[in-house]
């Protein structure tokens, strides 16, 4: 009897022991892996706190490093703006500088080219009036010549056909000889001849033969104006370096 009864025991123990680990394999997989049962094991009371304890420590660490939404949103937004709209304004002010450059460099090649302009239309009209003056000096020899031809080809002529310069400039010489009838000084009468083309020492003499006084005989009016005209001629020729009396110049 007790034999039987040891060998019941030792079967209920090793069974025992058996279960034993099967149940504590159950336990160690679960662990590990849990099943995909959908089925969640129950949670005791302590990890369910210390779970959600977790998540609120969590949140709130969350909360503590993100900003409130009030001031970050706007905040943001407003730095946004105001650094478009600054890149905005300095992209603007670029271009105006660059257009105003822009224009500056085209004013002053304007105003180069015209100041280039006016200086080629200065030279021109100097050369224009040098030839005018040159041809008008001609054209009032030739016209003081054809009168002068005219007078010397009547013996009779008056002193009303005496041939006057006319037309000529005003001379602000100091000293020169003016002949009071005929109203003109040697300088003018220097610019007439000036229009001959001849104008020498030589070519003066021959001229101041023709209007000596002495070739106009029984004509008082002609001969003083020939006077006149013979005496510059002859200060043309002795030049300017001659003194001049008191009864011949002013």
């Amino acid at each position: 009897m007790p034999e039987k009864m040891r060998s019941k025991s030792s079967k209920a123990t090793a069974h025992q022991v058996k279960a034993r680990k099967a149940t504590a394999r159950r336990n160690l997989y679960r662990k590990t892996e849990p099943l995909s049962t959908g089925k969640e094991e129950p949670q005791t009371e302590e990890g369910s706190k210390s779970k959600s304890g977790k998540e609120e420590e969590e949140s709130e660490a969350e909360s503590h490093n993100q900003p409130d939404n009030r001031f970050t949103k706007t905040a943001w937004s407003k730095g946004k703006k105001a650094q478009k709209r600054a890149e905005r304004n300095a992209g603007e002010k670029k271009a105006k500088r660059e257009k105003k450059i822009k224009a500056e460099a085209e004013e002053a090649r304007a105003r180069e080219q015209k100041l280039k302009e006016e200086a080629e239309e200065a030279r021109a009209q100097s050369q224009a009036h040098v030839h005018q003056q040159r041809m008008s000096a001609q054209k009032r020899y030739e016209q003081w010549a054809s009168a002068g031809t005219d007078f010397f080809a009547d013996r009779h002529a008056s002193a009303r056909k005496f041939p006057i310069p006319k037309s000529l400039k005003f001379c602000t010489k100091s000293v020169c000889i003016k002949g009071e009838k005929l109203g003109i000084c040697h300088h003018q009468l220097k610019e007439l001849l000036r229009g001959s083309g001849l104008y020498d020492v030589s070519w003066l003499k021959k001229e101041r033969l023709r209007w000596h006084p002495d070739k106009f005989p029984g004509r008082e009016e002609v001969k003083e104006l020939a006077q006149e005209m013979f005496q510059m001629l002859q200060r043309l020729i002795d030049g300017d370096n001659i003194k001049i009396g008191p009864s011949m110049g002013r």
